[in-house]
């Protein structure tokens, strides 16, 4: 295995035999992040648990990226050994193609991030597999909330099967207000969207950190002009900019409902200036951002909030 040292993030490319690279791993003492193709292991299981055991033992490692067989990354994490862990690990990031997802057969998931990486506050996985037919399985939110012991700021699940709702949503945001970013983008076959007023209005109140928040949104309470007087509520001090969203329930909103949208996206969110979509909310992502370019060329963020009554 060679190194190759990047800018920011060094990679691990395809070289000789793994293990016999365990003196050499174990003295890299100084790496902070580390980026890995489990690919490169081989049909191996056991050189993925050794290489497991090289990268637990760097003792400044803060930021793992992991991508290629589900099954190696679990091996290579050790998951189902309790005596390996990361205690420096603050940010993982899972990419996996591997359908259905294994993940899902372990139930204390989240449990197991929290027990192995003490310092954990960025969380991602990904599903990189096309085919989600036979996600059948469901994380709850009380299951994400085996995280609750760890401190997050960054919390990401894209095409893995979630059983939430919009109360689930709040709950999340409610446990922890200190996040950054938000993103749950469900398989193809998911039909849950949830309710983006109620959701808005927790993050207007209690989420002020939140910059970027991705998810499958109704806009149905948003089409019509908010009236909230200035006497009891605040001007925004929200921080979000950026807002994905993910096969939204309405696509086919009329031009003045998409503009009352924006309006009222801009009375939660000021700042907010990029909004994006998956394939299937394209078309309605490209209108809202040019309305939303609009307003901002026009100064209207700011005469959003005259407008309360």
């Amino acid at each position: 295995m060679v190194l190759r040292r990047g800018e920011d993030h060094p990679k691990f490319v395809e070289g000789p035999d793994l293990s016999s690279r365990r003196l050499e791993l174990g003295h890299l003492e100084s790496l902070t992040h580390v980026e890995l193709d489990t690919a490169l292991t081989g049909g191996r299981g056991g050189v993925a648990l050794v290489l497991g055991g090289c990268l637990s033992a760097l003792p400044v490692l803060s930021s793992l990226i992991l991508h290629g067989d589900a099954a190696k990354i679990q091996c290579c994490l050790s998951l189902d050994n309790s005596s390996i862990g990361f205690t420096n690990l603050q940010s993982l990031s899972l990419k996996y193609k591997s359908p259905p997802d294994p993940f899902l057969g372990m139930r204390p998931l989240f449990s197991y991030f929290a027990s192995r990486f003490p310092k954990l506050h960025s969380l991602s996985l990904e599903n990189v597999g096309d085919d989600d037919s036979n996600m059948e399985a469901k994380h709850t939110w009380e299951n994400i909330l085996e995280l609750k012991p760890r401190l997050m700021r960054k919390l990401i699940l894209h095409n893995i099967p979630l059983k939430l709702g919009t109360r689930g949503i709040t709950t999340l945001l409610a446990t922890w207000p200190q996040l950054e970013e938000l993103s749950l983008h469900p398989p193809i076959s998911s039909k849950g969207v949830y309710q983006a007023q109620l959701i808005f209005t927790h993050i207007y109140f209690y989420n002020l950190t939140l910059r970027t928040l991705g998810l499958p949104l109704e806009f149905s309470g948003l089409k019509d002009p908010l009236i909230v007087s200035s006497s009891v509520i605040p001007k925004s001090n929200s921080k979000l900019t950026q807002l994905n969203l993910f096969k939204p329930d309405n696509p086919l909103l009329a031009v003045k409902e998409k503009l009352g949208v924006v309006r009222n996206l801009l009375v939660f969110f000021p700042k907010l200036s990029v909004i994006r979509g998956s394939d299937t909310a394209s078309d309605l992502t490209t209108d809202l951002q040019a309305i939303l370019d609009t307003f901002h060329d026009m100064g209207l963020t700011t005469l959003t909030q005259s407008t309360r009554k």
